[in-house]
């Protein structure tokens, strides 16, 4: 599911759902931060993020760049679409997703350093 695996948090959900409301739009980091009542500063990694996974595009340079909403496929437009009108509809359902998806992401990690920390004293006794 997008939410699970694509999306990192509640910012970059609100985000996309920004640019995908208003696809004809070149939005710029500035007037999305101004948007979602963030500091510009985090919304540039959104939408450096939401490009990367392919859903928007990037156009300009610098302070000009742009970011317009443009899935790499069909599919993913699809995907979208039905991801804002759940999220239109059941908000907090999304959320608990959301929120779950991150904790399990922190357990992984928390995981994989416990099990790092073993590997690594093995490898300096051995």
């Amino acid at each position: 599911m997008l939410l699970r695996q694509h999306l990192s948090g509640l910012d970059e959900l609100e985000a996309l759902m920004l640019v995908h409301r208003e696809p004809s739009t070149p939005w710029t980091a500035s007037a999305v931060a101004q948007r979602l009542g963030l500091p510009e500063r985090a919304s540039e990694p959104l939408l450096a993020g939401l490009k990367a996974k392919g859903m928007v595009v990037e156009e300009g340079r610098g302070a000009e760049r742009e970011f317009s909403y443009r899935p790499a496929t069909p599919a993913l437009d699809a995907t979208v679409t039905s991801l804002a009108t759940i999220y239109r509809e059941r908000p907090l359902e999304v959320m608990r997703i959301l929120s779950h998806s991150a904790l399990e992401r922190i357990r992984s990690a928390a995981a994989r350093t416990f099990a790092d920390a073993f590997v690594i004293g093995r490898k300096k006794g051995g």
